[in-house]
């Protein structure tokens, strides 16, 4: 599991216009998902539209979720880990 969240951090300190962590069970918590890996699912400019115009919105928290890489997949059957967000 440490793994995982190590790999999803280094990702994040990659990211240019990162919004910053809301907290959650204050208004509508989204899980916008993406059927696809994390680098196809952030070269759709439609899907990052969706997920900054989410969090633009006070009281709504919006994480994303993708399908794990092979590496991953393979350390989540592995552990029995359950999925993450990438936030």
């Amino acid at each position: 599991m440490q793994k995982i969240r190590d790999r999803y951090r280094k990702l994040l300190r990659g990211e240019v216009g990162l919004i910053n962590h809301k907290p959650h069970g204050r208004g509508l918590d989204i899980a916008l998902a993406y059927a696809n890996t994390y680098y196809i699912g952030m070269s759709n400019l439609g899907f990052q539209a969706v997920y900054q115009l989410f969090n633009s919105y006070q009281g709504v928290t919006c994480e994303r979720v993708f399908t794990p890489d092979p590496d991953i997949e393979q350390e989540l059957e592995r552990t029995g880990a359950p999925l993450l967000s990438l936030e």
